[in-house]
């Protein structure tokens, strides 16, 4: 399945991250210690090539704004989404507007299957309808470089979740 950022088809490669804070010590016993305060959110980063280069450049002036477009799948789960509603590693999205990686293959969705854990009391998108909020990443607002004098590429665009 072909996935689209801004009507531009997204190449690959696809880098989906997810950006989970924790802090690791190690006590004097060398002991370790992790711990996460429970935050969470995914980070995508991809390439585009366009042949509306102005079009493209425009989208670096709206980069404060807060868009939606849908979450792009493994391929493996659209393979799998034949025989199984929601296979592992999918994204759904909850009622809160926050992306949710299913943990195994699964008929419906429950929250002990999500990754990160849920608030009780979330509905969900099917994986086909999944969605992610973002914001453009701006520490890599450049510009364009032009190839051959007709494809233009704004490099790699990075967006995280706006949660």
């Amino acid at each position: 399945m072909k996935y689209y950022y801004e009507g531009y088809e997204i190449l690959a490669p696809l880098t989906i991250a997810s950006n989970e804070p924790m802090f690791d010590a190690d006590t004097i016993s060398l002991k370790k210690q992790r711990s996460t305060q429970g935050a969470q959110r995914w980070e995508l980063s991809f390439g585009i090539v366009t042949t509306s280069p102005a079009d493209a450049l425009i989208s670096i002036a709206s980069f404060d704004t807060v868009k939606t477009m849908p979450m792009p799948q493994l391929t493996d789960v659209d393979d799998r989404l034949g025989s199984v509603n929601y296979p592992k590693g999918a994204f759904v999205t909850g009622s809160n507007n926050k992306v949710y990686m299913v943990k195994t293959d699964a008929a419906s969705v429950v929250d002990s299957n999500l990754y990160p854990i849920p608030p009780s009391g979330l509905t969900y998108s099917t994986v086909a309808n999944a969605t992610i909020r973002y914001y453009r990443e701006v520490s890599d607002l450049r510009g364009i470089t032009f190839n051959d004098g007709i494809l233009a590429s704004p490099g790699t665009i990075s967006i995280i979740e706006a949660l």
